[in-house]
């Protein structure tokens, strides 16, 4: 994630489109702040996190009160830092790629999105443990349950802020607004044109992160059946990966669909 992060921030004008220009004249998207901030959040949630598994592990061997303490401190600095720098990433790499363009509501959603992939992807792992392993490791049937309750919560989380900011933007129609969600649907924007070239990636994701998994896990039956959880989690895990290529491709002239070079698909294996 680290190097990721550095390849990003390396290119400046090919990240961020407002780079050298006069349209954001705020000083929250100076790039040497920007860049500052991105590095130092990344590496103090990685610093906290590892803080915070060493805390678990610690409790785990003393079982005191004061680790206990300890472990419970760690674990509620690890939330806050992880929901503001959800914020933060956000905000720097994808809200602010449409010029003037602002929702109160983006951070929430990104937030929820990306721990709903979390989850998915926690999931997976843990299906494809217990294969490779022949049932020997990994999480009981109970466990995949628990599990996808909380996934399913989320894809209901996810399905409320999303279409909070949607039926907030549609309804109200104001241009400044409608300018960063109309292109996603319609060809040039327009709701009076037909569907735009993007349209089927973003109704791709949305039925991917939100109908098909909470059809796939509202029965107790399902989510008790570890395939199954295994296959809503890699809709989700798609989803996701399609939801942000979306709100990011959309800003940039002349993008191409994922994986339809090589190049995309090697860059994918090495950030995978």
């Amino acid at each position: 994630a680290f190097l990721l992060l550095l390849a990003l921030l390396s290119s400046p004008e090919l990240t961020f489109p407002y780079t050298g220009k006069s349209l954001h004249p705020s000083a929250w998207l100076h790039f040497p702040f920007l860049a500052a901030r991105e590095i130092g959040m990344l590496l103090l949630v990685a610093g906290l996190s590892v803080a915070y598994v060493r805390a678990s592990d610690r409790h785990r061997r003393e079982q005191t009160p004061a680790s206990r303490n300890r472990l419970t401190a760690y674990a509620s600095a690890v939330i806050v830092l992880y929901v503001l720098y959800a914020t933060i990433v956000s905000w720097d790499f994808e809200m602010t790629l449409t010029e003037h363009w602002h929702s109160a509501i983006y951070a929430p959603y990104f937030f929820v999105s990306s721990f709903q992939m979390f989850l998915a992807f926690l999931i997976i792992a843990m299906y494809a443990l217990r294969r490779l392993s022949g049932g020997t490791r990994g999480i009981s049937d109970t466990g995949f349950n628990c599990l996808a309750q909380m996934m399913l919560g989320f894809t209901l989380l996810w399905t409320y802020t999303f279409f909070s900011q949607f039926l907030t933007i549609w309804y109200a129609a104001l241009p400044d607004e409608t300018r960063r969600l109309f292109p996603l649907m319609f060809e040039h924007g327009d709701i009076r044109r037909g569907p735009s070239v993007i349209a089927p990636l973003f109704w791709s994701f949305v039925a991917m992160k939100s109908f098909s998994p909470f059809f796939m896990l509202i029965f107790s039956v399902t989510r008790h059946t570890p395939g199954v959880a295994a296959l809503a989690a890699m809709l989700i895990f798609v989803g996701t990966f399609l939801e942000r290529f979306t709100w990011i491709a959309d800003t940039y002239p002349g993008w191409q669909m994922p994986l339809s070079t090589l190049f995309g698909v090697a860059l994918l294996g090495a950030v995978t």
